[in-house]
């Protein structure tokens, strides 16, 4: 093969010239210069149009078929490259990279030992990384944020829960990794991974067939009766409480519009009464969001067990209260989505009024005393007055009128004789008992009545954690993208740099779906949105595509291959069969993602489905070709990146090989009259257009006339 053809400098091989008798008549007419068209294409560049056209055979997506043609070729496919230990910093690892054929590179920051990350480099050494590049003619595509310090851009540590301090570390960190792209890469990506917060699975919308009811997903197979759903504190964002499925809780039998039979009839607020609601004494409608009326529910008495009816709710009995809540708070939850009630956040909230209405009788019951206490103290006062008046007029002689009889001890005085006292004595201890009773009524009432405000408090703050989390990261991802947008604008550059969050592995939690992956990338959008118009003064439509512009999805092809281990498998299913289903799933989310208009940055990797393989495209058994060449397509104008670092030495080439890119010569594609041109196949497992070598050896290869067989043969 000849590999380059300049000002008379040819670089050949000498198979070229001693094999090519042996070539098909193919590859020697397109060594000949059979298609004028790719004669002089640029080894790496996409063929010629003319070409093309006559070459090209359509593969339809998913139907498992060869693309007829390259999709990609070695000018199009990069890779991720990184620093540390092994590598030493970009300014060996990416002329590593060049050396293997890499054409675009993506920056993978480390911050876990000296010498590595974004402090890490000068201005001399950040020149020096472009240098190496405008030398090489590559591209420094996108920059990657450091994993050891972002994992997530809630603020989520699994050790405190969330931390707005946490939060400040990583938001920091991404924008350090924006001003290192824009000292680098001039634009693209900046990429974070996800891992919001610990969600369950089988409960999410995406989890069954929406046709069957059938489960797609569970974390783990007795998930759906033994998860686990957590409560934050939005104040602290404490993670305070978890709810599992197996909890009950026990909740008092309240009187409602059925008991009463007033059902459909309007209480004099003017609402018609529906089944469930509960009414107060005189008939009138509690609504469910005053807490203050909550006290005002009548409890149903049970004459039988002398006691009030208690009944046992469990997580269904919440899920359906948080349904019914939502169906009739639509209005409200339309203009405010944080009204919309989960069914953690119903459960939390019954244990806490339990909790409230308990502090709230003990409060009664201990009050209902103190305006008596109260009465009787200001009366044995005035009474003081008196006789201590009378003492001081009586004669010293008559003053035993005063004297009445007094037992220290409430026993009988046939136990123990009375002691004459004053009155004016008697009084003075009747009111300091009177003090301990209304004293003991205070701490006891007051500190029952404290308790009852501060679990109201504490209820109006129990959120979930799928919420307030999604909140969170939502702010992070719009303030870092802002960052990005003025870094953008205040150096000119053409290609708008963007932040932008990768699916990352199921078990890291929420964003590793793609339906989540699409939702934090909306969400997050619009925050950016609001915060242009509000702070900027933008116009809506501005402000949303600026936030389209800077804020777009990484989608990882291994990573959401990865939920293959979470993909419930039929009864009596056999492997194949399970994963050609799972395949097809995996092709529906990528059209989802694609028509969403979220996917701004590409990672490809393959694998199996059950661990973390990085292996090229190609290697493993996802749909990785088809989805990329579906997402070219339609459009998609990101980098190509492979991950396949699970077979390193084959990063690049297996990926040139799965999507069929052409090998090269002076005179383009190798075999270019065929319509498909030479494969890597054909040189990894073939020989000159055919699949066998040749059957003897010559000239330069063939041994010297003095070399023989034991036999004493020659050999030719």
């Amino acid at each position: 093969m000849i590999f380059n053809d300049r000002e008379g400098y040819n670089y050949g091989h000498s198979l070229d010239r001693e094999y090519i008798g042996n070539a098909s008549p193919e590859f020697v007419s397109g060594y000949n210069g059979g298609t004028t068209d790719l004669m002089q294409q640029p080894i790496g560049e996409p063929w010629g149009d003319n070409a093309l056209k006559k070459m090209e055979v359509k593969a339809e997506f998913g139907s498992g078929k060869e693309p007829g043609r390259a999709t990609l070729t070695t000018r199009q496919i990069g890779q991720t490259i990184s620093e540390g230990r092994g590598l030493g910093t970009f300014i060996e690892s990416l002329p590593a990279a060049i050396r293997t054929g890499a054409s675009s590179v993506e920056l993978s920051l480390n911050a876990g030992e000296m010498g590595t990350g974004p402090d890490f480099y000068t201005k001399e050494k950040l020149q020096e990384i472009k240098d190496i590049a405008k030398a090489n003619q590559i591209e420094l595509a996108s920059v990657h944020t450091p994993v050891q310090v972002v994992g997530n851009m809630s603020g989520f540590d699994h050790r405190s829960g969330f931390s707005d301090e946490t939060r400040h570390i990583q938001t920091n960190e991404v924008k350090k990794a924006i001003l290192f792209n824009a000292e680098t890469a001039e634009g693209g990506a900046v990429v974070v991974h996800t891992g919001e917060f610990q969600r369950t699975m089988f409960d999410k919308p995406w989890a069954k067939d929406q046709k069957t009811g059938e489960y797609l997903f569970k974390a783990y197979e007795e998930e759906p009766e033994r998860f686990i759903a957590y409560i934050v504190d939005d104040r602290t964002g404490q993670i305070i409480n978890t709810v599992r499925k197996t909890q009950v809780v026990y909740e008092p039998v309240y009187q409602t519009a059925k008991d009463l039979k007033i059902v459909g009839e309007k209480d004099p607020s003017g609402h018609s009464l529906h089944e469930e609601d509960w009414v107060d004494i005189e008939g009138r409608w509690i609504d469910p969001k005053n807490l203050d009326r909550l006290f005002d529910r009548v409890p149903i008495w049970d004459p039988e067990k002398t006691q009030f009816k208690v009944q046992q709710l469990t997580w269904d009995n919440f899920v359906e209260r948080a349904q019914r809540w939502n169906k009739l708070h639509t209005d409200e939850i339309a203009r405010d989505p944080s009204q919309r009630k989960v069914p953690e956040e119903m459960f939390i909230q019954t244990q806490l009024e339990n909790r409230e209405l308990q502090a709230r009788g003990s409060s009664l019951y201990h009050a209902k005393y103190y305006e008596l206490h109260k009465e009787s103290y200001e009366a044995l006062r005035e009474a003081l007055k008196h006789y201590e008046d009378l003492d001081k007029s009586l004669p010293e002689d008559e003053k035993w009128k005063l004297l009445r009889p007094h037992l220290p001890a409430r026993i009988g005085s046939d136990i123990v004789p009375p002691k004459m006292v004053p009155i004016p004595e008697m009084i003075k201890l009747e009111l300091r008992r009177s003090r301990d009773e209304m004293r003991y009524t205070h701490e006891a009432s007051a500190a029952a009545d404290a308790q009852a405000a501060q679990t109201r408090e504490d209820m109006r703050h129990m959120e979930a954690v799928e919420k307030y989390a999604l909140q969170k990261s939502a702010e992070s991802y719009a303030e870092t993208a802002l960052f990005a947008y003025d870094t953008t604008k205040a150096r000119g550059f053409k290609r708008p740099i963007f932040v932008s969050p990768e699916n990352i592995f199921p078990e890291h939690g929420y964003g590793s779906h793609p339906e989540e992956l699409r939702e934090l990338v909306e969400v997050s959008r619009e925050k950016m949105a609001e915060h242009l118009m509000e702070k900027r003064h933008m116009s809506e439509h501005r402000a949303k595509k600026i936030a389209e512009q800077h804020i777009k999805a990484t989608l990882d092809t291994e990573h959401i291959g990865m939920w293959k281990k979470h993909f419930q498998r039929r009864e009596g299913e056999g492997e194949d069969a399970f994963t050609n289903r799972f395949n097809s799933w995996y092709l529906d989310q990528v059209k989802k993602l694609e028509r969403s208009g979220v996917i701004g940055h590409l990672h490809i990797a393959d694998g199996f489905g059950y661990g973390h393989a990085n292996l090229p495209p190609g290697a493993g058994t996802f749909p990785v070709v088809e989805a990329v060449n579906y997402l070219k397509s339609k459009g998609y104008k990101g980098a190509f990146l492979s991950e396949g670092y699970g077979d390193a030495p084959r990063i690049l080439t297996q990926a040139w090989k799965a999507f069929g890119s052409p090998i090269y010569s002076a005179i383009g594609p190798i075999r270019p009259a065929t319509p498909l041109g030479a494969r890597f196949n054909d040189v990894q497992y073939g020989y000159f257009g055919r699949n066998f070598p040749p059957n003897y050896i010559f000239g330069a290869y063939s041994p010297s006339n003095e070399w023989t067989l034991w036999s004493q043969t020659p050999m030719e």
